[in-house]
């Protein structure tokens, strides 16, 4: 777990979300929403951010939204501003929940050393590691004693 990853881990589980901080909950979901969406800590393209919306936010954007993560991290920060606006707290509150439990099981599959990515970037080090060694032969190569 990098530090980022140790800093949102903090951030979430201190955090306690219910109807007495609603603010505090807005502006911690501003922040985590902001690492989801507008970095590429958990997804690499925009269109798979489509799979966090429908499944975690519950929420279905058009498809311009997808373009530009700018435009559509702007629009569900709206959206949770405006819900707040009209006092749906309970709404606010079960999103907030559904991105916790997003992030902690995002980091979770991370520390796992045995999830696929770990496997994928220990192969490449790996096969990194057999391309230098083979160069290194070619350059220099072992003279066997007579």
């Amino acid at each position: 777990m990098n530090r980022e990853d140790k800093l949102l881990y903090q951030k979430l589980t201190k955090r306690k979300f219910d109807e007495n901080n609603m603010e505090e909950v807005l502006f911690t979901l501003t922040g985590v929403l902001s690492i989801i969406i507008l970095t590429d800590w958990a997804y690499k393209k925009n269109d798979d951010i489509k799979h966090f919306t429908q499944n975690v936010l519950k929420e279905d954007y058009k498809f311009y939204l997808f373009k530009s993560r700018t435009l559509l991290f702007s629009r569900i920060v709206k959206d949770l501003y405006k819900a707040h606006k009209e006092g749906n707290n309970q709404l606010i509150l079960t999103k907030a929940f559904d991105i916790k439990e997003f992030v902690l099981s995002k980091l979770s599959i991370d520390d796992n050393p045995n999830s696929t990515t770990e496997k994928k970037k220990r192969y490449k080090s790996n096969s990194a590691i057999k391309s230098i060694e083979s160069w290194r032969n070619v350059i220099n190569p072992k003279k066997e004693d007579k």
